[in-house]
Protein backbone atom coordinates (compact mmCIF):
# COMPACT_ATOMS: atom_id res chain seq x y z
CA UNK A 1 0.00 0.00 0.00
CA UNK A 2 1.47 3.56 -1.13
CA UNK A 3 1.59 5.91 2.00
CA UNK A 4 -1.80 7.85 3.11
CA UNK A 5 -2.66 9.87 6.11
CA UNK A 6 -4.48 9.42 8.94
CA UNK A 7 -5.84 10.72 12.05
CA UNK A 8 -4.53 9.53 15.54
CA UNK A 9 -7.63 10.15 17.46
CA UNK A 10 -10.55 8.53 14.99
CA UNK A 11 -8.37 6.63 12.47
CA UNK A 12 -9.97 9.18 9.58
CA UNK A 13 -7.92 8.38 6.07
CA UNK A 14 -7.09 9.95 3.18
CA UNK A 15 -4.72 9.98 0.11
CA UNK A 16 -3.51 12.93 0.44
CA UNK A 17 -2.10 15.17 3.23
CA UNK A 18 -4.04 17.39 5.22
CA UNK A 19 -6.33 17.61 8.14
CA UNK A 20 -8.97 15.87 9.71
CA UNK A 21 -12.48 16.45 8.30
CA UNK A 22 -14.35 13.95 10.44
CA UNK A 23 -17.24 15.84 12.06
CA UNK A 24 -17.36 13.34 15.48
CA UNK A 25 -14.28 13.78 16.01
CA UNK A 26 -12.27 16.16 18.41
CA UNK A 27 -9.13 16.65 16.44
CA UNK A 28 -11.31 17.93 13.31
CA UNK A 29 -8.93 20.26 11.44
CA UNK A 30 -5.92 19.21 13.06
CA UNK A 31 -2.82 17.76 10.47
CA UNK A 32 -2.98 14.16 9.58
CA UNK A 33 0.07 11.95 10.43
CA UNK A 34 1.62 10.00 7.60
CA UNK A 35 1.60 6.38 7.78
CA UNK A 36 2.75 3.68 5.73
CA UNK A 37 1.00 0.36 6.60
CA UNK A 38 -0.25 -2.62 4.67
CA UNK A 39 -2.64 -4.14 6.44
CA UNK A 40 -5.10 -0.88 6.85
CA UNK A 41 -4.59 -1.22 10.65
CA UNK A 42 -2.59 1.99 11.16
CA UNK A 43 -0.96 0.47 14.34
CA UNK A 44 1.84 3.24 14.60
CA UNK A 45 -0.89 6.13 13.80
CA UNK A 46 -4.31 5.15 16.57
CA UNK A 47 -4.02 5.75 19.83
CA UNK A 48 -4.16 2.65 22.33
CA UNK A 49 -7.55 2.35 23.28
CA UNK A 50 -6.04 -0.44 26.00
CA UNK A 51 -4.90 0.97 29.22
CA UNK A 52 -1.29 0.46 30.10
CA UNK A 53 -2.14 -1.89 32.89
CA UNK A 54 -4.07 -4.21 30.03
CA UNK A 55 -7.02 -3.76 31.10
CA UNK A 56 -9.76 -3.54 28.77
CA UNK A 57 -12.15 -0.79 28.84
CA UNK A 58 -15.48 -2.47 28.80
CA UNK A 59 -13.89 -4.54 32.23
CA UNK A 60 -13.19 -0.56 33.48
CA UNK A 61 -17.27 0.53 33.09
CA UNK A 62 -18.42 -2.69 34.56
CA UNK A 63 -16.02 -2.06 37.39
CA UNK A 64 -17.11 1.78 37.81
CA UNK A 65 -21.03 0.78 37.56
CA UNK A 66 -20.33 -1.85 40.40
CA UNK A 67 -18.96 0.27 42.41
CA UNK A 68 -21.44 3.02 41.67
CA UNK A 69 -19.70 5.71 39.28
CA UNK A 70 -20.95 6.84 36.48
CA UNK A 71 -19.14 6.14 33.10
CA UNK A 72 -20.78 9.30 31.29
CA UNK A 73 -18.90 11.62 29.78
CA UNK A 74 -20.20 15.43 30.79
CA UNK A 75 -18.76 17.52 28.12
CA UNK A 76 -17.74 20.93 29.38
CA UNK A 77 -18.32 23.21 26.67
CA UNK A 78 -22.14 22.85 26.72
CA UNK A 79 -21.92 23.94 30.34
Amino acid sequence: MQSHYVCSECGYTSKLAGTCQSDTCIRQGTRLSECHCEDNEHDMILKSQVPEDGENIAQQEKEAAKNGYSTNTIDLDTL
